[in-house]
C-alpha cells in the first residue's frame, strides 16, 4: 500500500475535528479500514515500511533490531508529535536476509543495522500507530536519497527475493 503518514493524525481525535470543520481527516478512517480489510484479514507476520522520513545518503539501510521501543518526538512538529510511545517487535532474521541479497554486488548496498541508537521517524511511528498490533513485526527501510529509479526498482527486487526465500507473508 501507498499510505500518508500525515502529522496531524496523530494530533487528538477533539483537535482534529476542530482543525477540520467538525469532520475527521480522510487518512484516519482510511487507515481503520485498512486495518480491518486487510491487516486483520490477511494477518500479516512482518511488515515493512518503507519510510519516506528516513534518507540515507550511501547505502539502503534495513532495521534489524529485535524490538523498538520508546517515545517519538517529531524534529519537524515538536508541538503536535511529542512523546508518542511505540513498542514494535522486529524481524532481524528478515532484515539480515534483505541485506544478504547484496552481498558480492557492486550495484546495490544494504545494510541490516540493529543499532538500539537508531532513530525512528514518524513516516513508520503514525503508520504503525494505526495499522500495528503486538504480533505484527516491523521493519523500516531508508530510502537512498542518491538512488534513481532503477535502483530503487533493484531495492524493491532484492526485498521479495528475500521474503520469498523466507517464510514470512
Amino acid at each position: 500500500a501507498l499510505v500518508a503518514h500525515v502529522p496531524t493524525i496523530m494530533l487528538p481525535e477533539e483537535t482534529r475535528l476542530q482543525i477540520n470543520d467538525g469532520n475527521e481527516i480522510t487518512l484516519v478512517p482510511g487507515l481503520r479500514r485498512m486495518r480491518t480489510e486487510c491487516f486483520e484479514r490477511l494477518e500479516p507476520d512482518t511488515v515493512i515500511v518503507f519510510d519516506t522520513h528516513w534518507e540515507s545518503t550511501f547505502e539502503h539501510i534495513v532495521t534489524a533490531q529485535d524490538r523498538r521501543q520508546g517515545r517519538f518526538t517529531s524534529h519537524e512538529l515538536p508541538r503536535g508529535m511529542r512523546q508518542i510511545p511505540y513498542d514494535m517487535p522486529g524481524d532481524p532474521e528478515l532484515a539480515k536476509r534483505i541485506a544478504a541479497q547484496a552481498e558480492g554486488r557492486d550495484d546495490c548496498w544494504i545494510l541490516a543495522s540493529d543499532d538500539p541508537y537508531l532513530p525512528i521517524f514518524y513516516g513508520t511511528v503514525n503508520i504503525w500507530t494505526f495499522l500495528g498490533n503486538p504480533d505484527t513485526r516491523w521493519l523500516s527501510v531508508a530510502l537512498n536519497q542518491c538512488c534513481d529509479t532503477d535502483d530503487f526498482l533493484l531495492l524493491g527486487s532484492l526485498i521479495g527475493q528475500a521474503i520469498a526465500e523466507s517464510d514470512r507473508r
